[in-house]
């Protein structure tokens, strides 16, 4: 626990990669608890552990150690943080409430919600990303968009307005998508490099688009993506239904997979142990998928 203890985060050496006007994380977010941003070096502290390699599975980790200072050693995903903080779950998710983008980005996600709920009601988004997945991960460099449309039709009416997430620059791959949805928009194109060419640079385009992308009505995405998997985690946190939906399987011969979903091999216990997973899987990268489990609702942890 952080009790009369310090929280340090690393000064991140680097801007946000994609960031044109140098902007680095705590440029984009706010932290509403204790924390310092500095240095690790001389500091009577100990070091979280980094969450791209460990997973916490008991309080005893923490009661062990009685350092002043708790630093962290990954500066690059502020977002996972919290849940190195306490092991109480309902303390983990007050944790997410208090890091949050900040408010002008907030803002003007809000705006762009309204407007399409006012021309359109209901909306649903998708996140395609292409890029570095292409040579990082099984199966991504030989899916189609027409096997993505099958998994999207499954959960989207043809009618319904579709917001098209994606690093991907070619529309003609998108062609089978937007002949069946031809009430659709891409979001970053259309929305910040036509109208805010100058305000936003592509790291701000990404924070808007997934703040627009929490709120849709329904939402594909892609497995073992951090844009994704941020995007899951606050529709859980706010209350949004629908489950986990994929637009396609990245691990097609370990995970049971149909219609964009996950299949469950087992029909009671909790969330994690229906779904049949490897050893690998629940040992790397463990924010690719979140819990229902573990979502406590404001009044539960107010």
């Amino acid at each position: 626990m952080l009790s009369r203890r310090n929280l340090l985060f690393g000064e991140p050496r680097y801007p946000i990669f994609n960031s044109g006007k140098g902007l680095r994380l705590f440029d984009l977010v706010d932290l509403f608890y204790p924390h310092e941003i500095g240095s690790y070096e001389g500091l009577d502290g100990e070091l979280l552990p980094d969450l791209h390699s460990t997973r916490l599975l008991s309080a005893d980790l923490f009661e062990r150690k009685s350092a002043p200072v708790l630093s962290t050693c990954n500066d690059c995903t502020l977002g996972y943080y919290s849940y190195t903080l306490p092991y109480d779950p309902r303390v983990i998710y007050a944790c997410n409430r208090l890091i949050a983008i900040r408010e002008p980005y907030r803002r003007l996600a809000s705006g762009i919600v309204r407007e399409i709920h006012k021309q359109h009601r209901r909306f649903a988004c998708i996140h395609v990303r292409r890029k570095d997945f292409l040579n990082d991960h099984e199966n991504a460099d030989t899916v189609t968009a027409d096997e993505i449309c099958h998994n999207i039709a499954c959960h989207v009416p043809k009618d319904c307005f579709l917001l098209i997430h994606s690093d991907e620059q070619d529309e003609e791959y998108f062609r089978p998508i937007l002949d069946i949805w031809p009430n659709h928009l891409m979001i970053d194109a259309a929305l910040f490099r036509w109208f805010f060419p100058h305000r936003l640079d592509a790291a701000e385009i990404g924070i808007v688009s997934s703040l627009v992308a929490t709120e849709s009505d329904i939402f594909l995405g892609t497995m073992f993506s951090t844009f994704t998997g941020y995007i899951q985690r606050q529709r859980l946190l706010n209350g949004k239904e629908g489950g986990f939906l994929y637009l396609y399987n990245q691990r097609p011969g370990i995970l049971s997979f149909q219609d964009g979903m996950i299949l469950e091999s087992r029909t009671s216990g909790p969330t994690w142990e229906r779904i049949e997973m490897s050893e690998e899987l629940k040992s790397i990268c463990f924010w690719w998928r979140e819990w229902p489990e573990s979502v406590y609702s404001r009044e539960e942890f107010t």
